[in-house]
């Protein structure tokens, strides 16, 4: 949730969030009515004056943060088709900080790139598709694409900057495996 930055309304909210959380005190909750008189009022509670109060204070407030449905394992590879006949198993590293709006960043900066390149659409688009079911089903960052150059310095970095920084490590450290240990770990991964 991204709202408009509010100084006068996170202070109201900070202070409301303050009387309701502070050690012995009876906490009633906040009060929320509509001037027109045909609602009733309704409690707000402690959890939300503090995503209020940082939604207002200009931050990116997750209200619903994403489930984290992967299969619990740190590495997935994908290999078929022309990926299949190459011997390039895709390898994708599970990224468990990512949020909804991290994983909208990172199709937005990868679709850039990929469409930046000189290649037919058809040549990277199941790539491309592959690595956005991956991180939406399973938080999962393609390491070693085949249709996209991420050694390129500006490249990378915009792709960094787009990750959490307790994921920046995680994916730096996956792409220092060569091709070959990939190659290595997905013939482990199929047995």
């Amino acid at each position: 949730m991204q709202i408009k930055k509010d100084e006068y309304r996170a202070k109201q909210t900070k202070i409301m969030l303050e009387h309701e959380t502070a050690p012995g005190e009876v906490h009633y909750a906040a009060r929320l009515f509509h001037w027109r008189g045909d609602t009733k009022h309704i409690n707000i509670e402690a959890d939300v004056l503090s995503l209020l109060t940082r939604a207002y204070s200009g931050e990116y407030v997750e209200v619903n943060e994403p489930k984290d449905t992967g299969t619990g394992k740190r590495y997935h590879f994908w290999c078929l088709y022309e990926y299949g006949q190459k011997n390039y198993p895709l390898l994708f590293v599970h990224l468990p900080h990512l949020n909804n709006r991290d994983i909208v960043e990172l199709l937005r900066v990868l679709d850039v790139n990929y469409g930046n390149t000189e290649q037919e659409t058809t040549d990277w688009a199941l790539e491309y598709q592959v690595l956005t079911r991956m991180l939406i089903h399973e938080k999962a960052l393609l390491v070693n694409p085949l249709h996209l150059d991420l050694s390129e310095e500006d490249a990378m970095a915009e792709l960094l900057e787009t990750l959490p920084e307790d994921d920046r490590d995680i994916y730096i450290a996956a792409r220092q495996l060569g091709q070959e240990e990939i190659l290595e770990m997905f013939r482990e991964y199929e047995v």
